[in-house]
């Protein structure tokens, strides 16, 4: 309110559904549940739901969801980029097999693919996990010697034991 702010409407997304982002295209928005299996698709003016992208496929083995968490929006392409953290909770300590990020195209809501956040290291698999931050957009200009192409950037925070044992990295 001192600012000018005012909320114009409000709905509830479910018990214990957990929010975590929106990204909006013309009068569509897409929002991001961490505690669903589920991207919620809403009409961004009366915010009524109009549909919904099944990522239950997802879902790591001994967990209810894909952990869904950050969405970014290439408004040129039309593809909306959704992270999942794929956290399994045992015995109150987390762990992830791998995170990912699945690629939407909007003009239909389908999954067009899965980009694992892994690399090949000297022959073995590395994992960058648990991804957090906001997706990060850099022109190809962005680039002093680039590689000519546009990159996105999402950080990984990695995973800890509660006695910091088991470290497991995290990554760009």
């Amino acid at each position: 309110p001192a600012n000018g702010f005012t909320t114009l409407a409000q709905t509830s997304t479910g018990s214990k559904s957990y929010p975590h982002d929106i990204a909006f295209s013309g009068n569509t928005a897409y929002v991001a549940l961490n505690g669903s299996s589920k991207l919620w698709i809403m009409n961004a003016a009366t915010l009524v739901k109009t549909g919904e992208i099944d990522l239950s496929a997802y879902t790591p083995a001994g967990a209810s969801t894909p952990s869904v968490d950050r969405l970014w929006l290439d408004e040129n392409t039309g593809r909306l980029f959704v992270s999942l953290e794929r956290i399994v909770y045992a015995n109150y300590m987390p762990s992830i097999d791998y995170s990912s990020v699945i690629v939407i195209r909007t003009s239909d809501n389908t999954i067009e693919k899965e980009i694992k956040l892994q690399w090949d290291s000297n022959g073995s698999t590395v994992n960058a996990l648990n991804p957090y931050s906001k997706f990060v957009y850099a022109s190809s200009s962005a680039w002093e010697k680039g590689d000519g192409h546009a990159h996105l950037f999402i950080l990984c925070a990695g995973l800890y034991n509660a006695d910091y044992s088991d470290k497991k990295d995290g990554g760009i």
